[in-house]
């Protein structure tokens, strides 16, 4: 059998099953739209705050890499924190400038249609 064949024979056994009423209805999967995120969660979420407590290995001998991460982590602080600063900033910049878009948007919708 190709698989066109195993397909087509797959979805004419799905359509008789479901004619006969085989599945049952799964309306409750359905996902509700969502409101629309916020400036104030973006903005929130922009900022970059890394848990360094979370740091561990599930590893079977596990403690050893755990003190051995959490040691790079000390000597790297310096550079991590340089990191989670510049790309916080970045998206700082960014949120501001989508905001100033959506501000511009919505006084040219609410300005109406232009008419020559």
């Amino acid at each position: 059998m190709t698989p066109e064949e195993a397909l087509a024979a797959a979805r004419a056994r799905a359509a008789a099953a479901r004619a006969a009423g085989g599945y049952a209805d799964l309306g409750g999967l359905t996902i509700a739209p969502k409101d629309r995120i916020g400036t104030d969660q973006l903005m929130e979420w922009a900022v970059l705050e890394p848990d360094e407590s979370t740091t561990r290995s599930t590893r079977r001998l596990g403690a050893p890499i755990t003190y051995a991460k959490r040691a790079l982590l000390h000597v790297l602080r310096q550079y991590h924190g340089e990191l989670t600063a510049e790309q916080t900033r970045f998206n700082m910049h960014l949120l501001v400038h989508v905001a100033e878009l959506e501000d511009r948007l919505a006084r040219l919708e609410a300005r109406g249609p232009e008419r020559p």
